[in-house]
């Protein structure tokens, strides 16, 4: 039987010990599960602080980025690669241009 997740303000050894919508901040002491951050918010204590569909860059946490979009500063959304600065389709091995 696998152990319940814990909740906001309870101890963590990671961030997956913590219910959806927390993790596990160690960044003071012992691991206490605490809310995500939002868009625009502080994520220096960690990476994992940023909801889903946000990352941690330069300790703010920004959405991601999608198709033709700049991604110069955020990252693409996980289906897409940053290719000469804007957000493209494809997977490794795929032409990059047309070549006819």
């Amino acid at each position: 039987m696998a152990a319940a997740l814990r909740l906001l303000d309870e101890r963590c050894d990671g961030t997956f010990d913590c219910a959806d919508g927390l993790w596990c901040d160690d960044s003071v002491g012992p691991g206490m599960c605490a809310a995500v951050v939002g868009a625009g918010g502080d994520c220096s204590a960690s990476i994992f602080a940023c909801d889903d569909g946000l990352d941690c860059t330069d300790d703010v946490c920004l959405a991601q980025v999608g198709l033709g979009d700049d991604c110069t500063v955020a990252r693409c959304q996980d289906e897409l690669h940053c290719v000469d600065g804007a957000c493209r389709a494809g997977v490794v091995g795929d032409p990059c241009a047309d070549s006819s």
